[in-house]
C-alpha cells in the first residue's frame, strides 16, 4: 500500500503537519524540524507495529514512527486475543491431561 505525505511545500513558520492514514487514527502529527532548508522530501507509509505505524523519509534517511493506537486499546486487544488463543486450545483438547 503505497501512502507519503510531500512535505517539500510547506511554509517556513509551520512546525508539524497533520497526516491522514490508512487506518484509523484518532490523533497523529509528524513534526517537521525547524532548520532553514526548504528541501524535506517525502515521508512515505511503510509499515504498521502496533500501536505505532513507520514512515521513513528517503531524503534525509530519517524514521518517524506514529502512535496509531492508544496503549490503553492495545493492550486490551492483546489480552483478548491471548485469552481467546488459549480458549480455542483448551476447545481443540491441548490443555486436556
Amino acid at each position: 500500500m503505497a501512502f507519503s505525505v510531500d512535505l517539500s511545500k510547506a511554509s517556513a513558520d509551520s512546525t508539524s503537519t497533520i497526516v491522514t492514514a490508512p487506518f484509523p487514527v484518532t490523533q497523529s502529527l509528524i513534526q517537521m524540524s525547524e532548520g532553514g532548508s526548504a528541501t524535506y522530501g517525502r515521508w512515505e507509509y511503510k509499515y504498521t507495529a502496533q500501536p505505532y505505524a513507520l514512515f521513513y523519509n528517503s531524503a534525509r534517511d530519517q524514521w518517524k514512527m506514529v502512535q496509531v493506537t492508544s496503549y490503553t486499546q492495545h493492550t486490551v486487544n492483546v489480552m483478548i486475543d491471548g485469552y481467546q488463543k488459549t480458549y480455542d486450545r483448551w476447545l481443540r483438547g491441548q490443555y486436556a491431561p
